[in-house]
């Protein structure tokens, strides 16, 4: 990337902070959400802007401010030296209202004021209103993340990327109404969550996650 943008001749600073905006999302893609590069989505760039690096940011605000231009230039690179094309990316990248609103509250003090818990509630609002996260309600009653257990976080993080296959699918077919889509969506969730799975010996994820949950406590 550093060197596709000096062909393009940006100067050596300018390469320096885009490449190392680069590599703070690709570390935030491998060690934090454990996704590869060709396989990132709209909710892995959605996450990092607006939760990993506001969480995490120790620049000051002139350079964070720069991280959505840098990561624009990032996606274009993928889009021509890595024939990686992710549409949804300049939107996002282009609301850079969105970013400095993350950026501020973060910095300015929800991390001591008790509002924290506020912080985070807001993203996951933001991420339901696109259709970005599945249900938080379970199939026979309950909600995902009531337990700690490690077969239930697995079976979270596959019904996460499965429910992003299902949304693109489903807005493909036509149904970009959003309450039309979510019915969609929230039946083929159900759908998965009572049928056996192949790696479940025969349970459903469903009964699963209960039967963990039980060995808890």
């Amino acid at each position: 990337f550093g060197a596709w943008l000096a062909r393009e001749g940006c100067a050596a600073a300018t390469v320096r902070r885009h490449a190392g905006t680069a590599a703070l999302f690709l570390d935030y893609l491998l060690r934090d959400a454990r996704v590869p590069l060709h396989a990132l989505t709209e909710l892995d760039l959605r996450r990092f802007l607006y939760e990993a690096y506001p969480r995490r940011a120790d620049a000051g605000r002139p350079l964070a401010l720069t991280v959505p231009g840098s990561l624009a230039r990032f996606f274009s690179f993928l889009s021509h030296e890595e024939r990686l094309d992710c549409p949804w990316a300049a939107p996002v990248l282009r609301d850079r209202e969105s970013f400095e609103i993350r950026l501020s509250d973060r910095q300015g003090g929800y991390r001591w004021s008790g509002g924290e818990y506020e912080w985070y509630a807001e993203l996951d609002e933001h991420l339901d209103d696109r259709l970005l996260v599945p249900s938080a309600r379970m199939a026979g009653g309950g909600e995902w993340g009531d337990g700690a257990g490690p077969e239930e976080v697995r079976l979270q993080r596959e019904l996460q990327r499965r429910w992003l296959l299902w949304r693109d699918r489903t807005v493909r077919a036509g149904h970009t109404d959003p309450a039309e889509a979510r019915r969609r969506l929230e039946a083929r969730q159900r759908k998965w969550e009572r049928t056996p799975h192949p790696g479940l010996d025969g349970r459903t994820p469903a009964e699963a996650v209960r039967a963990e949950r039980r060995g808890w406590r």
